[in-house]
């Protein structure tokens, strides 16, 4: 697929609004990354919420129009770019979901929410 970015006037309403609001975000995350804010680039991520999930109920990505469908896939491949340009999930760990089946696991951490959590709460 080729990802270049169609002009914005061959994007329909919905497509429009997400192409937007990625300007935007991706403007701000890469300032974010680049000072290593990586709380304030996740904040900024989270933001992404509402306008990712208005984009789902507006448009059916895999349209029978194919010039359609691709413009949809690729402001998503925008989005999961933008999630994952400044993250190494490697280093993520998190609580097991059933940690008294595995004694060893019981003392695990998360460390992402130790780290971020004080701080989304107190901005939130």
């Amino acid at each position: 697929m080729d990802e270049r970015a169609h002009p914005p006037g061959e994007h329909d309403e919905a497509e429009r609004k997400l192409a937007n609001v990625l300007d935007e975000a991706e403007r701000k995350v890469a300032q974010f990354y680049q000072a290593q804010g990586y709380s304030d680039a996740l904040r900024e991520l989270l933001k992404l919420r509402g306008p990712i999930d208005q984009f789902f109920l507006d448009v059916l990505v895999m349209a029978e129009d194919a010039a359609a469908r691709d413009r949809r896939l690729k402001l998503l491949r925008r989005v999961q770019r933008l999630f994952l340009g400044g993250w190494d999930f490697s280093q993520v760990s998190c609580l097991p979901l059933f940690p008294d089946s595995n004694p060893s696991l019981k003392e695990s951490t998360t460390t992402v929410g130790k780290a971020l959590g004080p701080s989304l709460r107190a901005s939130a």
